[in-house]
């Protein structure tokens, strides 16, 4: 009973992380303020209802993906978490910016849009 409880875990957040896959690419070229739940779910395969297991609005899926894209961000601000950011330190952390913005383009291109189009969503970071 346990392994059957641990494959519906994985199975919920594998779609979880289809969802939030699915609304970042529909976010970041149709535009956040244009992607409807409906399109996120047909994209995804999954009727509108179900949506709501995993998000209670696209505010808080937009909020889960944005504040992911700054998690990765930040933690390779301080890599030995000393306080303390060497000269080293910081010339890693732009290098992890630039890859960060080549390996996760969407995120960025999202973030971007967001930025210059701020009464579109406000989130409370």
């Amino acid at each position: 009973m346990k392994n059957k409880k641990s494959k519906r875990q994985q199975l919920k957040e594998h779609k979880r992380k289809e969802i939030i896959k699915t609304a970042l690419k529909l976010f970041s070229n149709k535009e956040f303020a244009h992607t409807s739940i409906s399109n996120i779910t047909t994209e995804v395969g999954i009727l509108k209802g179900l949506f709501y297991n995993y998000f209670t609005n696209k505010d808080e899926l937009i909020e889960v993906i944005i504040l992911d894209s700054f998690d990765k961000l930040i933690s390779n601000f301080d890599p030995n978490r000393d306080g303390i950011l060497t000269n080293d330190e910081f010339v890693l952390f732009i290098n992890n910016i630039f890859n960060s913005f080549s390996s996760n383009p969407l995120n960025w291109k999202l973030i971007s849009q967001l930025l210059t189009q701020p009464d579109h969503l406000e989130i409370s970071l």
